[in-house]
């Protein structure tokens, strides 16, 4: 019975840390995926930057 509980207990644990990675790669996507859409930004201001000269 007590395997039983440390079992179901590890098993509990692990689905915590499965949700806690999946979360933060999630939000580590969304970081990269704002950083990305900055530095296209800054790209395109300098590209149109560097026309108008």
């Amino acid at each position: 019975m007590e395997d039983n509980r440390n079992r179901n207990q590890r098993n509990l644990n692990d689905e915590q840390k499965n949700r806690n990675n999946d979360q933060r790669n999630r939000n580590n996507n969304d970081q990269r995926n704002r950083n990305n859409q900055n530095q296209n930004q800054n790209q395109d201001r300098q590209n149109r930057q560097n026309e108008n000269r």
